[in-house]
């Protein structure tokens, strides 16, 4: 990086204004002259047990988190709070809160491929010298995707942390297989030390860090 004059900064959050309008005044002796981005997560699909509250039609707090659970039961929210295995043609085994399906759908099709507020606004600070990257999901999702290698790596180093770790078979699509990694590493909460195996493994051995992709966040 020194050698291409580049610095990644850990912003440590996600208060990224301050940072921002380093660079992105319309006005350019208000900005520095370097160019700079920000990649951060879209967060996709992430909703919370409010989204569902509708007092309207009878949904109150109480049933609204009595929703949210029964789909983590039923696996539809992610243990990131995340929607995924949503199909909206097939029905939902909802049980005693069947009465509330039409509405339980309207509320997942609106937010399964909603980015989130926090996402909008740092898009929204691309001007000038600087450009967003949002990342489809999170970053470690985007290098998942980014080709089968790069999945077989990350999936074989978190294997070593979790030895009794099994994929899904390979005929799945990479977007379900690598889904399904991140919400295993996101319910042990060792991202982490996930990242530095990785990091490690790449800066020591060639063939990997030759064989591995980095993702066009664009």
């Amino acid at each position: 990086m020194d050698k291409n004059g580049i610095e990644i900064v850990n912003v440590n959050g996600v208060a990224f204004e301050p940072f921002a309008k380093l660079y992105n005044s319309n006005n350019i002796v208000k900005r520095l002259p370097s160019r700079c981005s920000i990649l951060t997560d879209n967060d996709k699909g992430l909703i919370a047990p409010n989204h569902f509250i509708n007092i309207e039609n009878g949904i109150t707090k109480v049933i609204a988190k009595k929703i949210f659970l029964k789909l983590k039961e039923l696996e539809l929210i992610d243990n990131s709070n995340r929607i995924g295995n949503y199909n909206p043609d097939v029905d939902i085994e909802l049980g005693d809160l069947v009465a509330y399906d039409a509405l339980i759908k309207q509320c997942l099709n609106n937010k399964v491929n909603q980015i989130s507020d926090r996402a909008v606004k740092a898009i929204s600070y691309s001007n000038g010298n600087l450009l967003t990257f949002p990342a489809e999901i999170t970053f470690e999702y985007e290098l998942m995707i980014a080709s089968e290698v790069n999945y077989q790596i990350i999936f074989n180093t978190y294997k070593d942390m979790h030895p009794r770790l099994t994929p899904l078979p390979l005929a799945e699509p990479i977007s379900k297989r690598a889904l399904s990694l991140l919400n295993k590493i996101n319910a042990n909460k060792d991202k982490s030390e996930l990242s530095q195996k990785l990091s490690f493994l790449l800066e020591t051995r060639i063939v990997f860090r030759a064989a591995f992709k980095s993702p066009k966040l664009y």
